[in-house]
Parts: C-alpha cells; structure tokens; sequence
C-alpha cells in the first residue's frame, strides 16, 4: 500500500514530506493553511489609475512563512516596497514586525525540534 506525500514546496525548495490525507494532495498542515489564505495575499497592491507616478508591477505574494528562506524572502520584498516607496512606514513596521515574529518563533521550534529528536 502506498502513501501519497504532500505536494507543497516549502520556499527553499524542499518538499514537505509529510503523509497527505486521504484522497489529498497536502498533509493536514498545509491543507488547512492553504484553505485559511485568501486568494490574493499579496503584500503589495499594484497602484491605481491616480498613481501615474509610480510604474505599474505585480503583486508579492507572501511567502507561508515556515522556514528560513520563507522570512528571507519576506524581508526582501518588504525591503523592495520600503525603498520604491509601495509600502507606508506604518505598513512597513507592522511587515517588519510580523517578520521578525516568525524568525523568532522559527528559532525557538528548531531548539524545541533538537531537544526532541
């Protein structure tokens, strides 16, 4: 009997490998976050009519922030929006606080990961 592996590529490339549910194509993790995420999730908005000065650009999608290259990526498009000012300084903390949130976090469930293991 064969199991069938989550189909969901993490940012860094690798693949999730956790077990799919029965008769899914994503484990019980990311089948549920995906169904949590709108379907535009980007982090920025590409502008309206009135902003004729700024060029026209496709939105970020936010990255599922569940490992290293995840944030990494994350802070590079909130970089990008800060300098080509498409991000606010308001919205640009709370990305920016978000983010480091995630590093934290993804810190502490490595330590947790290596005690267990």
């Amino acid at each position: 009997m064969s199991v069938s592996i989550c189909e969901h590529i993490k940012p860094s490339g690798a693949r999730c490998a956790s077990p799919a549910m029965r008769g899914q194509r994503f484990c019980y993790y990311h089948a549920g976050a995906r169904a949590c995420l709108p379907v535009s999730r980007g982090m920025f908005q590409v502008p309206g009519p009135g902003s004729a000065d700024l060029p026209p650009m496709p939105e970020f999608p936010i990255p599922f922030l569940e490992d290293a290259a995840a944030i990494q990526i994350g802070y590079m498009q909130a970089l990008y929006g800060i300098t080509s000012h498409r991000l606010d300084p308001k919205q640009a903390r709370l990305v920016l606080a978000a983010l480091d949130g995630a590093r934290t976090n993804l810190k502490q469930m490595e330590v947790r990961r290596r005690v267990c293991e």
